[in-house]
């Protein structure tokens, strides 16, 4: 799927068994139906889940009520998506006040703002959630807090500021592949401007890590 940008195995991928150890796979399945743009079966897989908050992966942490916005959101349930996003802000602030040096938190914050319409304050929390775990003091954490901060970039129209990020967390070797920017629906919004589709087709950067 990364590499080769090819979801065809991904599709083949059979839900998890109910009594799996390792747990519900809610977040993973989740990804799977929203990257192959099945949104009615991402909504069950959330809704069938009664945690509220999910634990994996960069949704760790994340109010539940949040992804279903998202998914909501590319549903085009309007309303739906709305009351979704609300739920996530009363959530997230309240953390935020609680954690206010947890960058997770602050990003998710700034999504639940953008969505809402709220350009200003989701400008402000995405820029202080990257200014926690800069990437020079962290290469892993920080260019992922960058790349988040380009998708909120992207939610609330700032093309322009979004593009170059999205440009160095693909020459990152923590960053971006090229092909999430072909099917990750984050991006939609900038699908069709010319300099993103020229990021699209640029060869993955391979990083050799050499023989000890």
């Amino acid at each position: 799927m990364l590499r080769k940008g090819d979801l065809n195995e991904i599709e083949r991928i059979p839900s998890p068994p109910a009594d799996d150890p390792a747990g519900p796979h809610t977040e993973e399945m989740w990804m799977i139906k929203t990257y192959l743009h099945k949104y009615d079966e991402a909504e069950k897989i959330l809704l069938d889940d009664k945690r509220e908050t999910l634990s994996w992966g960069s949704l760790a942490g994340a109010p539940k009520s949040l992804v279903l916005g998202r998914t909501y959101f590319h549903q085009k349930e309007v309303a739906k998506a709305q009351a979704a996003f609300e739920a996530a802000r009363l959530a997230l602030e309240r953390s935020v006040q609680a954690n206010p040096r947890d960058p997770d938190q602050r990003m998710f914050l700034a999504e639940a703002y953008a969505r809402l319409g709220r350009k200003e304050d989701a400008l402000r929390e995405a820029r202080r959630a990257a200014e926690i775990i800069p990437e020079s003091k962290d290469a892993y954490f920080g260019i992922g807090l960058l790349t988040h901060l380009a998708e909120i970039y992207v939610t609330v129209g700032e093309r322009d500021l979004a593009l170059p990020i999205i440009q160095h967390s693909l020459a990152s070797p923590a960053g971006l592949f090229a092909s999430e920017l072909r099917f990750d629906p984050v991006w939609d919004p900038i699908r069709a401007d010319a300099r993103f589709l020229n990021l699209m087709q640029q060869p993955d950067h391979v990083f050799r890590v050499a023989a000890k």
